[in-house]
């Protein structure tokens, strides 16, 4: 069995890093190299991508990668960021000329909180201290914080307050960090639970009697262990979702439908833990649907794993009384009018 990986969000505030770099000397990442070595000229943008990639990497696996920027005034440097995985995003500023990329940085990462798969570790490449409560509130949410900035430019307090500081030039310079350690849910599973089934006593999968329209029996979850966790009152109610829905959104799943009655969960975060299980016990996959009501930004879903053991042998009992009814009601006598 493949051990779990950490999962990374690197998240850059681009003007700010240009900011630390002109100011430690590294000068301005417009400029192409040529494949002169580092020292003769400063980075280019795509040079700079690539390294910061790579240190995120060496932590875990990268599934959130963006950079922000106004675009719109430097899309040759937009261009150059083609094919290195860190995404450019947009963020115009203001009329005055005030750049808000910080801002639009601090919401994705917080959104990325409540997704259903929170990262394991941000690495925020910025010094600047505005963002000091995002700090505060991821690490409060159970991830660790990497700054990633220029060293005569990082605020004294967000160095403080982050789980490790790294040097702008040292990335640069090939630094690579130690892998993350992921969260408890990622490798606390159950053996049931990897083999895809409850056990039995004799060690054999139980088969489960999920019902439709079931609702959660079992006690009120205050933690996010799941480990005697009853997964055939959630499994019947993402196949419903999925009945009526174009998609399952997480976010809708979380804020909207979970709830103590059928799941157990009244606390948002136990929620969040509940999906993340799923995901990692193979019950359910995610994957984003993109331009929902003219929206940029696509929406994480969540759908289920049907060829699951555990899945198939949840539904099976309530599709074999649905097929029950269908024939009892096929062969009732018809009523005359």
């Amino acid at each position: 069995m493949q051990e779990p990986v950490a999962h990374i969000a690197l998240l850059v505030d681009f003007a700010n890093l240009r900011l630390g770099m002109s100011q430690v000397g590294a000068a301005s990442v417009e400029h192409e190299t040529n494949g002169d070595p580092r020292g003769s000229h400063p980075p280019s943008t795509r040079e700079v991508a690539q390294s910061l990639m790579a240190y995120a990497g060496s932590l875990g696996r990268v599934g959130v990668s963006r950079a922000y920027a106004d675009w719109s005034r430097m899309p040759a440097l937009a261009r150059q960021l083609t094919g290195t995985r860190l995404s450019p995003v947009l963020v115009p500023a203001t009329e005055d000329g005030e750049d808000r990329s910080h801002i639009r940085l601090t919401v994705d990462a917080v959104e990325s909180l409540f997704n259903g798969d929170e990262p394991d570790a941000f690495v925020l490449v910025s010094g600047d201290p505005t963002l000091l409560p995002l700090v505060q509130a991821i690490r409060a949410d159970g991830s660790e914080v990497y700054i990633v900035a220029g060293e005569e430019t990082i605020a004294d307090e967000l160095k403080l307050e982050c789980d490790h500081f790294i040097s702008i030039d040292d990335v640069l310079d090939g630094r690579r960090g130690e892998r993350v350690t992921p969260r408890a849910w990622r490798t606390e599973r159950p053996a049931a639970a990897r083999n895809g089934a409850p056990a039995a006593s004799n060690g054999t999968p139980e088969r489960s009697n999920a019902r439709r329209n079931q609702s959660y029996q079992g006690p009120a979850i205050r933690d996010s262990g799941f480990e005697d966790y009853d997964w055939s009152a959630f499994v019947t109610l993402i196949d419903e979702l999925e009945q009526r829905l174009p998609f399952v959104g997480v976010r809708y799943l979380v804020n909207k439908v979970l709830a103590p009655h059928n799941c157990g969960i009244s606390d948002p975060r136990i929620k969040r833990d509940l999906i993340n299980r799923a995901v990692d016990d193979g019950l359910i996959e995610m994957y984003q649907v993109g331009n929902v009501d003219n929206r940029t930004d696509p929406v994480t879903a969540c759908r289920l794993d049907r060829e699951s053991d555990l899945v198939v042998d949840i539904l099976g009992d309530r599709i074999e009384d649905e097929e029950v009814e269908e024939l009892a009601d096929a062969d009732a006598e018809p009523i005359e009018a």
